[in-house]
């Protein structure tokens, strides 16, 4: 018995490391990105312009940035929470998830040159970005309603779960 609830504490100690780590990696993704930005916004003419469209690499570099930053939040609170094991790796697998069909999406955008809003009279290729961060906020935004629930619930000292 007492073995289980060790485990479950390292399992939770771990899961806020990990959220931190996915949170730093996706920094790094969004310094490469505002630095793919800055030469997709120099002149076409220009030896240094690289990209194809610059509204979808900014919306890459900005996703990530609010993506990498709100991680670092959301592992800080899952530390201070005290939430039980099931509650948060719900969390952390529907956040990582839907984070990451949603990076695929911002990714696939970029290289395509489109930022995937278009529905009426959109090209194939836009619908699928849009259908594919769609997919990925969906999840996002199930894995934050979990944790604002998750939050109000140890707030009011109820049970959390």
């Amino acid at each position: 018995m007492n073995e289980s609830k060790d485990k479950n504490t390292t399992f939770l100690i771990g899961l806020p490391r990990l959220m931190a780590r996915v949170a730093a990696l996706t920094l790094i993704v969004a310094a490469l990105a505002s630095l793919w930005r800055f030469f997709a916004l120099q002149s076409p003419s220009s030896p240094l312009h690289m990209g194809p469209l610059r509204g979808p690499i900014e919306s890459l570099a900005e996703g990530c940035w609010i993506a990498g930053f709100g991680g670092m939040a959301i592992a800080a609170i899952l530390s201070k929470l005290g939430a039980d094991h099931r509650l948060a790796r719900r969390v952390c697998l529907l956040l990582l998830v839907g984070w990451g069909i949603m990076l695929a999406g911002l990714v696939a955008g970029a290289f395509l040159g489109t930022s995937g809003t278009q529905v009426i009279k959109a090209y194939p290729r836009t619908v699928a970005v849009l259908f594919i961060k769609l997919i990925g906020f969906v999840f996002v935004l199930a894995g934050l309603l979990h944790l604002a629930v998750a939050v109000f619930r140890s707030g009011r000292g109820g049970p959390s779960g």
